[in-house]
């Protein structure tokens, strides 16, 4: 999966640095990272490159996390960064905008793990520039991951947002399905956040009542995933199916629902990172009965 690194180790311990020639630069604009093109491929760009395009901005570099003797680093406000610089992120030679989707297949896979890491801490800093008590203008703290209101106190930290992936086993069949009006047009499992006041357990249940109308028994926990592109952290659940297979389909949420024969599920590599695909695969390799 995405985070699955090894042998490299990743480290989120809050630290304050400064940027080495080698480590990696991250800046978004309109959701879309910055990326250097270099011998006609995109890559993440590093501190060398960017030091001379952005002179002016630096002191804006806000550690993030580190794999293995490589730090990451995000430059957060590109409209402060435009205007320092006097430039357009559009207009730079070498350098293009491109999908955050880009991070599921770029090489080496870590610079992806690591970049949607500074994507979800770069919508966590967007979204917490003034005090949701008071309204003054939040400072980052010096001694933890948090963004602190000078005035009041309140201190806020990144927001995770908990959701479950569940796989819904009928014998060696297993559901799948496509989402409803979405750019994401391949076949997935059962997905949706947990609601307040409610376990992830509960929140299994839920979903799949919801959105195909099935009800389940068995619950198995697999593993999780976390996965910055939408703040989350994904918990994986196998479960059985409770009675009648008849899917009844929530046709906002889903446009499809069909149970497939182990052998007949589809291989998607392009998600090949993704806690749906490891499960779905799983399942179709006899990993899990």
């Amino acid at each position: 999966m995405l985070h699955d690194i090894a042998p490299l180790t990743f480290s989120n311990v809050f630290a304050i640095k400064t940027p080495k020639d080698t480590d990696l630069v991250f800046i978004f604009k309109n959701g879309q990272p910055l990326l250097y093109r270099q011998c006609d491929q995109l890559v993440v760009p590093t501190y060398a490159v960017i030091q001379p395009q952005f002179p002016h901005s630096l002191h804006r570099a806000t550690y993030l996390c580190s794999v293995g003797d490589t730090d990451g680093f995000l430059i957060a406000d590109s409209e402060e960064i435009e205007t320092e610089n006097n430039l357009v992120l559009e207009d730079l030679p070498a350098f293009s905008l491109e999908s955050i989707r880009f991070f599921r297949t770029i090489v080496p896979s870590w610079h992806g793990h690591m970049g949607v890491t500074a994507n979800h801490l770069h919508m966590w800093y967007k979204t917490n520039r003034f005090c949701g008590a008071c309204g003054s203008k939040m400072e980052p703290s010096t001694k933890e991951r948090s963004m602190v209101c000078p005035d009041c106190g309140f201190t806020d930290y990144p927001k995770i947002c908990p959701a479950v992936i569940v796989a819904v086993k009928n014998g060696n069949r297993l559901l799948l399905t496509k989402y409803a009006n979405r750019a994401f047009t391949r076949y997935a499992l059962i997905a949706g956040f947990c609601e307040i006041g409610e376990t992830v357990e509960q929140t299994v249940h839920r979903e799949v009542m919801e959105e195909v109308g099935l009800k389940l028994k068995n619950l198995t926990y697999y593993k999780s995933q976390p996965w910055g592109f939408s703040e989350s952290l994904l918990f994986g659940f196998y479960a059985d199916l409770d009675g009648d297979s008849a899917i009844t389909l929530d046709q906002e949420e889903l446009e499809v629902g069909q149970w497939f024969e182990r052998e007949d599920i589809p291989a998607d590599t392009e998600n090949a990172l993704s806690l749906t695909y490891t499960m779905m695969q799983a399942f179709k390799n006899g990993e899990i009965q």
